[in-house]
């Protein structure tokens, strides 16, 4: 099973794709798991797939059941040129090495730094644009094992 973890106010704070990656990602998990700082919500396996792709948003209901919607054309991100996307990984990686060096040894922090050695030997020049599709959906598709950003915690 998977999990997506909210606040208080039921906006998403981070989705693991198993409780030991949410140990890893979150010292201190249990604060969710018993409701102190939010809330710590089951999602099916498929369910959670289908979120790494980024096409889709996962909004949390009232009564903590998720819905996964398409997103809306503002929530779209724009790759229409190499500029744009080498933009984006750029800001991937940022983040990745930020949230790498305050992570202990664990599965989790390898497939953090497999991830960024994955963007850093992507050749974005070898890609058609505009390109049409998510970074990650076109990573999933070429066979690769992909972090949704909410997993990058």
């Amino acid at each position: 099973m998977a999990y997506i973890v909210t606040n208080r106010e039921k906006n998403i704070t981070f989705i693991s794709k198993d409780l030991e990656q949410a140990k890893a990602q979150y010292n201190g998990i249990e604060i969710y798991q018993n409701g102190l700082a939010g809330h710590f919500i089951t999602i099916s396996d498929a369910d959670f797939n289908t979120l790494l792709s980024n096409e889709k948003i996962a909004v949390v209901n009232s009564d903590l059941s998720v819905t996964l919607r398409d997103r809306a054309d503002g929530e779209i991100l724009d790759f229409s040129s190499k500029e744009k996307l080498d933009k984006y990984i750029s800001s991937l990686k940022e983040r990745i090495s930020d949230v790498l060096q305050n992570k202990e040894e664990s599965t989790f922090k390898n497939e953090l730094s497999a991830y960024k050695t994955l963007l850093e030997n992507l050749d974005t020049s070898s890609i058609t644009y505009p390109f049409n599709t998510t970074l990650e959906k076109y990573l999933i598709d070429q066979g690769n094992t992909v972090l949704h950003t909410l997993q990058i915690t």
